[in-house]
C-alpha cells in the first residue's frame, strides 16, 4: 500500500496518523494458512498456502527466522543462529528448508510454499522452535510526486506500509518430556487511578519440551473460574511463563488463596501438546 501526504511546515501529526491507517489497512492484505507447523519423526515435510487478499498486485520474501521469547510471551525475530553442537538452545530455523523465497501474487491469488525439516543425526532429543514468516517487499512504481505539485511551505511524504505475518513453528527431535509447573501468583496492583489491579500466575516448564494448554483460576471450593485462558504455552523459547488477568471485577487481595488449574487442550492442535481437556498441573497458591 502506498500514500502521497502533503502536510504544511510543523503539521508532523498527519504524517503519523496517515502510517496508523496505511498499517491498519495492510493489516488484512495477506493470509496463511495453515496457523502452525510442526514437525517430528513421521512428519518432515509440510506445505503453506500465501493469499494476497489485497487489491494490488504484491510481491513477498517468504523467511524462516529464530525467535527469543521473554517471561510474557513477547516474541522477537531474530536471523537464523548456526549453533556450535551443544550450544543449540531452543533454534531451529537452521533445520529447516523452504521453496520459493519470493513470489509475486496478483490480487486474490495464492500460492503454495513447500518447508521441510532436516535434522542431523547428532542433534539431541528435544523440541526446537523457529517461525515462519512472509512479508510484503517496496514497490519501485516511478515517481509518486512531482516538486512543482508543491507549494513553498509544504512537505510531500511517501509511505509505503510494509508488513509480515508470521507463524510458528516446532521441530520435535526424539521423545522428550516437557511439564507444567505452577509456581505461584502475585497480585499487581493498579499503577494509577484509570488502571485496573491485575493477578500473574507463573507457570513453569520442566523438560526438554513445550507445554501447551489451557488455564483455569478458581476461588478454593468454588466451581466457577474467576479467570479462563485458552491457551497458556511456554515454549523452549522460555523457561517460565507470567500469565496476568484483571481482577477489576474480583475481590481479591495479597493473601488470598487461589486455586490454579493447568489444562491440555480439548482439541488436537497439530502436534502442540496433548488433547483431551485432562489436568496437567493443579495447585492452590497464595497471592503475594
Amino acid at each position: 500500500m502506498r500514500r502521497v501526504v502533503r502536510c504544511h511546515w510543523g503539521a508532523v501529526g498527519c504524517v503519523a496518523t496517515t502510517l496508523v491507517f496505511a498499517a491498519t489497512q495492510a493489516s488484512a492484505a495477506i493470509q496463511i494458512a495453515p496457523q502452525r507447523l510442526f514437525f517430528d519423526d513421521q512428519q518432515r515435510s509440510a506445505q503453506v498456502e500465501v493469499f494476497n487478499q489485497s487489491d494490488e498486485v504484491q510481491e513477498y520474501r517468504v523467511l524462516v527466522t529464530d525467535v527469543e521469547a521473554d517471561a510474557y510471551g513477547r516474541s522477537e525475530l531474530i536471523d537464523p543462529v548456526e549453533p556450535e553442537a551443544g550450544e543449540r538452545g531452543h533454534h531451529g530455523a537452521d533445520l529447516l528448508r523452504h521453496h520459493p523465497r519470493q513470489m509475486t501474487l496478483q490480487p486474490g491469488e495464492s500460492q503454495t510454499v513447500r518447508i521441510m525439516s532436516r535434522v542431523p543425526d547428532e542433534i539431541d532429543p528435544g523440541e526446537y522452535r523457529a517461525r515462519f514468516a512472509v512479508r510484503t517487499m517496496p514497490t519501485a512504481d516511478g515517481q509518486a510526486f512531482a516538486e512543482e505539485e508543491l507549494e513553498d511551505d509544504e512537505v510531500a511524504v511517501d509511505i509505503q506500509a510494509l508488513f509480515a505475518m508470521t507463524i510458528p513453528v516446532g521441530i520435535l527431535v526424539g521423545d522428550p518430556d516437557g511439564e507444567p509447573e505452577i509456581r505461584g501468583a502475585r497480585f499487581e496492583p493498579a499503577e494509577d487511578a484509570d488502571g485496573e489491579d491485575s493477578v500473574e500466575i507463573t507457570v513453569a516448564r520442566n523438560g526438554e519440551r513445550g507445554v501447551y494448554g489451557s488455564l483455569e483460576v478458581y476461588r478454593p471450593g468454588e466451581d466457577e473460574p474467576i479467570h479462563e485462558r485458552s491457551r497458556a504455552a511456554v515454549s523452549t523459547s522460555m523457561d517460565e511463563r507470567i500469565l496476568p488477568f484483571s481482577v477489576e471485577n474480583h475481590d481479591v487481595a495479597p493473601g488470598d488463596e487461589l486455586r490454579v488449574v493447568y489444562r491440555a487442550f480439548e482439541d488436537d492442535e497439530e502436534g502442540f501438546g496433548e488433547s483431551g481437556g485432562h489436568v496437567k498441573a493443579e495447585r492452590t497458591v497464595t497471592l503475594e
